[in-house]
């Protein structure tokens, strides 16, 4: 019995931060914006909202690549790949 309302007490918590991160993205795309401005999504960092005809567009960088900014600018850099650093060791 005491399993059961855990596992609802669990479920209830992830539906409520699910629905706060929904409310969050939708509180930015729904705000109106200067022409220029570009932010990076700072839940994922695999899009950025950019400024069309007043209201913010999120946009989803590709495969491979995370968002960044320059300046007010945002854009689309590749992700650096960790080196292996075994490789090529003799000892």
């Amino acid at each position: 019995m005491l399993s059961k309302s855990i596992i609802i007490a669990i479920i209830s918590l992830v539906s409520v931060s699910i629905l706060s991160v929904n409310a969050q993205s939708r509180r930015i795309l729904g705000r109106p914006c200067n022409f220029g401005t570009q932010m990076c999504d700072k839940n994922s960092l695999r899009g950025y909202y950019s400024c069309y005809r007043g209201k913010y567009v999120y946009k989803r960088c590709s495969y491979g690549t995370i968002c960044a900014r320059r300046g007010r600018s945002t854009y689309c850099k590749r992700r650096i790949q960790p080196r292996n650093l075994d490789e090529g060791y003799t000892q």
